[in-house]
């Protein structure tokens, strides 16, 4: 299919998850942290070390689409946000959002991974490597805390079956949905190559698909301003323009400033936050 479409395996596959996504909980305005390798630069091939960064890839879904217009909408998505890939998420993050809820994600809550750099063995000493669980019940990033709400993984090693996973914050997916959720992938996988040019709305209902709490996607309500005492609010802002001062070299530091731009990185970030939680 991809290649008769002309993209690759990757495109694809974001493609299925944002029409999972659509057709589990109606979002028309698809917006999923995508993993990149960060080594756009041919000095960083040959490094050993974390390049990755985490851009947001948004796509508009709607029912009318066929699997194959939005292909071609997700190609042209992955074309644009790669052409900035070099950009930190938090840069983003930080030009274009207001105040954050502690918690949350600020861009996204679902996360998509694509791997298909071979995963060869080695052996150190006579200790023999493997990468993945050779049961094959977890392959690629090992299982722990979620990072989102939810990450659809995909190990694509190309001689082979394409293996998967999902992680979910277990707060907010109980096992029985994700499973159904992995199985409602699989259906959607299914149906699309079958009928890639039948509108989304109109495919088949698949074997076991959850059926969500409502019918009918409500976008976010922005919540209503809570009121902090001034006198709260300046003390804060002095503290962190304290913080800030001594840890940026930058003085002075006003609370209009942009963190990023006065020099800040998110290692810094840490240590503010630590030193403003620390001062009360």
């Amino acid at each position: 299919f991809s290649r008769e479409h002309g993209v690759t395996t990757f495109v694809t596959m974001l493609a299925l998850v944002d029409a999972l996504l659509h057709r589990w909980a109606g979002f028309t305005d698809v917006v999923v942290g995508v993993a990149t390798s960060g080594r756009t630069h041919p000095a960083t091939h040959d490094l050993i070390g974390y390049f990755n960064n985490l851009p947001p890839f948004r796509t508009r879904v709607d029912g009318s689409l066929s699997f194959t217009d939005l292909v071609r909408r997700c190609a042209d998505t992955v074309a644009k946000v790669l052409d900035h890939e070099e950009i930190p998420l938090e840069k983003i993050v930080s030009a274009v959002c207001g105040p954050r809820e502690p918690g949350r994600q600020p861009v996204f809550d679902v996360a998509y991974t694509y791997q298909n750099v071979p995963q060869d063995t080695a052996e150190l000493g006579g200790l023999e490597c493997s990468r993945f669980a050779e049961s094959g019940t977890m392959a690629g990033i090992a299982p722990g805390t979620a990072k989102f709400d939810l990450t659809v993984g995909v190990i694509d090693q190309q001689d082979g079956p394409m293996d998967g996973y999902f992680e979910y914050a277990t707060a907010l997916f109980d096992r029985e949905t994700a499973a159904a959720l992995a199985l409602l992938l699989l259906g959607l996988l299914d149906a699309v190559l079958r009928e890639p040019g039948r509108p989304l709305d109109a495919l088949p209902a698949v074997d076991g698909e959850p059926v969500p709490a409502t019918t009918t996607h409500r976008e976010p309500t922005v919540p209503a301003p809570s009121f902090v005492d001034s006198d709260s609010v300046a003390r804060a802002e002095r503290v962190l323009a304290a913080i800030c001062t001594d840890l940026l070299a930058v003085d002075p530091v006003s609370p209009k400033d942009n963190f990023f731009d006065l020099g800040g990185d998110s290692v810094l970030g840490v240590r503010v936050a630590a030193r403003a939680a620390k001062d009360g």
